[in-house]
């Protein structure tokens, strides 16, 4: 019995950290965030589209300082964050680059779903990817989505974390001119939500 109880309380501990530590996913976002960081939230929402088409729906989610370089990945795609990556390597060919993932099992915690369409949040606690809060400062976020087999659209955006709220809308970089390859992301904006 107290083999089974150790296991259960084991097991409780397991799950409670990780839900804890992982990133809020898609649909229905908690206004809070995942963990409260020591700054506060900054929720980054954009409308989404699911494209009927091959080689589409992919989306990478992530924040990035004032170099250039990545702090904490949100949220990736399933197939592109169970190694699709390597098979495809159009798939958030900006997010792979930046990220130099090497194997799927170091993505495991922020891979999801392809989101439903609609409204879509990601929240990010103002921690980096060990879970230690960031400085205060700016800080870019990047929406990256995989459109169609080459044609991927990357918006970024600025958002500074402090004592005060703050909110931007992201601007898009498209590799493809065709506009049917547009609908698929949409309105990318960021909302920073001072802790108080």
């Amino acid at each position: 019995m107290r083999h089974i109880l150790h296991v259960s309380i084991s097991l409780m501990t397991a799950l409670c950290a990780f839900f804890t530590a992982a990133p809020v996913s898609a649909q229905n976002a908690a206004a809070g965030g995942a963990s409260g960081g020591a700054l506060g939230n900054v929720s980054i929402s954009f409308s989404f589209k699911r494209q009927n088409v091959i080689a589409s729906n992919q989306v990478a989610v992530w924040i990035e300082d004032e170099s250039g370089a990545i702090v904490k990945t949100l949220y990736i795609s399933r197939f592109t964050g169970k190694g699709g990556f390597s098979i495809r390597p159009d798939s958030l060919s900006a997010w792979v680059a930046k990220a130099k993932p090497s194997s799927p099992a170091e993505l495991d915690a922020f891979t999801g779903a392809t989101p439903k369409n609609g409204s879509v949040t990601y929240v990010w606690d103002c921690t980096d990817g060990e879970g230690k809060p960031v400085p205060a400062g700016a800080y870019r976020y990047c929406v990256e989505g995989s459109l169609y087999w080459k044609s991927n659209a990357l918006f970024t955006g600025s958002v500074t974390i402090g004592k005060n709220a703050d909110s931007s809308r992201a601007a898009p970089v498209y590799s493809s001119d065709d506009p049917a390859h547009r609908a698929m992301l949409q309105q990318v904006q960021a909302v920073f939500t001072p802790r108080g």
